[in-house]
């Protein structure tokens, strides 16, 4: 199952998670064994390639890796993209807390 979605430029953190709750939702109803996470953190407000276009924080990555590990049984996530080098290791940080490691 791929799913995609678009969002305005500038979207804030609650617009984001309403849209990531949906589809979690459609991906409860397939049942999935394995979840695969490509993990870019280039949506976060202060990365400098993707600053401006999406309005992440920190806690946005915690949050969606803590939803996936209680709603499905597997899940592998790797590292996609975020250049702003600071801001990437607070928001790996994040994530990988929300994954429960």
């Amino acid at each position: 199952m791929v799913t995609n979605f678009a969002l305005p430029i500038g979207s804030n953190s609650l617009l984001w998670r309403e849209k990531a709750t949906e589809v979690m939702t459609q991906m409860q109803a397939f049942k999935p064994d394995l979840v695969l996470v490509s993990a870019g953190f280039d949506a976060h407000q202060s990365d400098n390639f993707g600053g401006g276009h999406m309005d992440l924080n920190t806690a946005d990555y915690f949050w969606i890796a803590d939803e996936l590990v209680h709603r499905f049984p597997r899940v592998v996530s790797v590292l996609e993209g975020g250049y702003n080098i600071e801001v990437l290791s607070m928001c790996c940080t994040s994530h990988i807390q929300g994954l429960g490691l």
